[in-house]
């Protein structure tokens, strides 16, 4: 189902005006550092050795309004590998992109959200689709208006390079059937469509040339978005970026962070495989690579020293006991492709 998003709502707007900013073609002019030397992508041996993990959710009220933390719990196997993604320029990083969401329930509650999620066509961002819709004590929560940053990074001091190119607004999302009805994990996954163009816009940090897409032939530095076979990942290391909610910029998160600040840079975890389509669960990939709250649709990717492959969309994470067991993502098949391309998806 596609779902217009609602602009016009007195009081929606009069509740998050500070909270929803859109940058202006000015920071096309951003030339980019090229901090990072060889990016955190990793085809040699996980790490090894037991992990344990910890969790600390992140919820309360906040300047006067209801802030709820519209995240389900991600995981941390100490020690933490994730890397903050210095230059975002860079690919694919680029194509990675910060979500802000507003969200509200039927009562007229509303709430901020925070989440990644991933630019596969010039207009189209994919993501989880409880970035979009989700339950939470007792109400249910949907998206009201979006905005989407792509290689939004919080880390430099100068904000003008906060938003190397710029951000836009979503016109709709949709998300799948089974998870609107049910909260199905195994079709945790939804798009988002923006009122521009934004992968064809040209940028001065990319030498005049458009952002571009995940997957696009032109523009797209290699990247691919397609079925495979899941047994070609078993084992394998894959990669995970997104935008994690326990940090202010690149340093952990303190109570006297910005709020504009906080959630606003990319990080990036690596591990193997644990299962590419689990018996249980055969639309999902579970792995253990190092995630928080807020990383929640960003993409896991597995790289073959040419090609980046986008394999999956980050979900969500599975304890037993109280103990951390595994994170976990929507893996990408032919019917994931088949339902994007239903919802209006044209790479």
């Amino acid at each position: 189902m596609i779902h217009d998003l609602e602009y016009a709502s007195s009081e929606f707007e009069a509740g998050y005006a500070e909270e929803f900013e859109f940058d202006s073609g000015e920071f096309e002019a951003y030339e980019g550092e090229s901090e990072m030397e060889s990016g955190y992508e990793f085809e040699d041996e996980a790490p090894s050795g037991p992990k344990v993990g910890f969790n600390v959710p992140k919820i309360g009220d906040r300047s006067g309004f209801q802030e709820l933390e519209l995240e389900f719990d991600q995981e941390i196997f100490p020690p933490d590998d994730r890397k903050p993604v210095t230059d975002t320029t860079k690919l694919p990083y680029r194509f990675i992109c910060h979500l802000l969401i507003g969200m509200k329930a039927a009562d007229g509650t509303v709430a901020t959200g925070r989440g990644s999620g991933t630019l596969i066509s010039n207009n189209q961002v994919l993501t989880v689709a409880h970035n979009l819709k989700i339950s939470l004590g007792g109400k249910t929560f949907t998206a009201q208006k979006i905005t989407v940053t792509p290689g939004r990074n919080t880390s430099f001091s100068n904000r003008l390079k906060w938003t190397p190119f710029g951000a836009s607004k979503a016109k709709s999302w949709a998300c799948h059937s089974k998870w609107e009805k049910g909260f199905d994990f195994q079709y945790d996954f939804g798009l988002i469509t923006l009122k521009e163009d934004l992968g064809k816009k040209t940028f001065a940090s990319l030498g005049r040339k458009p952002l571009g897409y995940w997957g696009s032939v032109a523009n797209g530095g290699g990247t691919l978005l397609e079925s495979f076979d899941p047994a070609s990942i078993k084992d394998k290391v894959v990669n995970v970026g997104g935008y994690p909610g326990d940090k202010c910029g690149a340093d952990p998160d303190k109570p006297s962070c910005p709020d504009a600040k906080r959630v606003g840079t990319q990080f990036i975890a690596f591990d193997k495989v644990l299962d590419p389509a689990p018996a249980a669960e055969p639309r999902l990939i579970y792995h253990r690579a190092d995630l928080r709250q807020g990383q929640s649709g960003g993409p896991i990717w597995r790289w073959d020293q040419v090609h980046r492959y986008l394999v999956g969309i980050q979900s969500t994470e599975t304890t037993v006991g109280g103990a951390p067991l595994r994170n976990s993502g929507v893996r990408i098949t032919a019917d994931v492709l088949s339902q994007l391309k239903a919802w209006g998806w044209r790479p």
